[in-house]
């Protein structure tokens, strides 16, 4: 895999959701969300989905990005927005870590 195939994923991201068939929500809303930044990494996507079920409101985060020739996505989802931006970039940060000490 090469820098360049890498980044053809992080770009087809979104299209690649695995999606829970018994899953019973609806989605209120999904967006990316500009501004935020995985240091080290060459390239970056973050995003957000909002979804409601008869247990309540839930929210998944997901940041992904490119080191070099990898791809890697990291996602936090809670029945609240229990986990915060900076939460998720610190996980998005441990993969960054362990791919450019390799």
């Amino acid at each position: 895999m090469s820098a360049d195939d890498a980044q053809l994923s992080l770009s087809d991201a979104p299209n690649r959701f695995l999606k829970n068939l018994r899953a019973k929500v609806e989605l209120v809303s999904e967006r990316e969300v500009p501004g935020l930044k995985i240091p080290g990494a060459d390239s970056h996507w973050c995003f957000k989905q909002v979804t409601r079920s008869k247990d309540g409101e839930g929210t998944a985060k997901y940041a992904a990005g490119t080191v070099r020739a990898t791809f890697f996505a990291v996602g936090c989802s809670a029945m609240t927005d229990l986990c915060t931006w900076p939460e998720v970039m610190d996980v998005a940060q441990v993969q960054v870590r362990r791919l450019t000490s390799s």
